[in-house]
């Protein structure tokens, strides 16, 4: 007798369980969605041809149009300006001094800087301190004849470990510039005269200074004094010295000496 009321105790729990996980199941299901779109006819004549905005067209006012395609189908910018953001802020290198912005030259009236002056024009009215260097430079001084040595006086400021000021030799063979052996120039440090002879033989050669995308004048993480790097009194293969004294303020092409930067890559 107690097996068989036991038994119909197991059973009434066991339906009891069954009906309550049925009911539980059941009450998620939903005949009717959740959400209902309703399909909105356009009311502006832009949203007509096929916009992906015709569900706001009820509420938005359009002020301008632009599908920047002329009449005949060929790109057009419609009065828009373009901007590579990629783009250098501009060559870098050029004759500076007391002559001119009044920065201390490393000799003389004169000295080649790397860097910016104060300025409220547009494009360094945001850095938060100048003179010095921004992010993501990459400045180059070269030779515009080949070299088998090079002398010269260098004074330099820049972030160490991130931003570097290099001698670089062409390598014909392999088409491609070499950092000089010897090393490069980062942290605070010169007036230093040193004299650096190629690996190669008669080639190229130039100085070449580059900064990472941060700690810099720009934004005032590395703020220097006058960043980021000074060359004076230059000399290929003992030749005459080059310093600057007869060159004009800003001049960045000066005898045997062209500056440049890398072209913007956006655009």
């Amino acid at each position: 007798m107690r097996f068989f009321t036991y038994a119909i105790c197991v059973f009434i729990a066991s339906l009891s369980t069954a009906t309550s996980t049925l009911a539980r199941d059941t009450a998620h299901q939903r005949t009717e969605p959740l959400v209902i779109e309703t399909q909105r006819e356009p009311m502006n004549a832009p949203e007509i041809s096929a916009s992906m905005f015709q569900a706001a067209a009820a509420d938005t006012t359009v002020l301008a149009w632009y599908q920047f395609d002329s009449p005949a189908g060929t790109p057009d910018p419609q009065g828009w300006t373009a901007r590579d953001v990629t783009a250098p802020s501009g060559t870098h290198f050029h004759v500076d001094g007391p002559a001119c912005h009044g920065m201390p030259a490393i000799n003389g009236a004169k000295s080649l800087w790397c860097g910016q002056w104060a300025s409220n024009a547009d494009a360094w009215c945001s850095w938060v301190a100048l003179p010095g260097y921004g992010n993501n430079w990459d400045q180059r001084l070269e030779a515009t004849v080949s070299a088998s040595t090079v002398s010269y006086t260098i004074e330099w400021d820049s972030e160490p470990g991130y931003d570097f000021t290099r001698l670089e030799w062409f390598d014909s063979t392999s088409g491609q510039w070499v950092e000089d052996p010897n090393g490069y120039y980062d942290g605070v440090g010169g007036p230093l005269s040193e004299v650096r002879a190629s690996p190669y033989g008669p080639t190229s050669v130039r100085f070449r200074f580059t900064s990472d995308g941060a700690y810099s004048d720009e934004d005032g993480l590395f703020s220097t004094v006058e960043g980021a790097v000074k060359i004076d009194d230059i000399s290929i293969d003992g030749g005459p010295v080059e310093d600057f004294e007869g060159a004009a303020c800003e001049d960045n092409i000066i005898g045997n000496w062209s500056a440049s930067s890398i072209p913007g890559f956006g655009l």
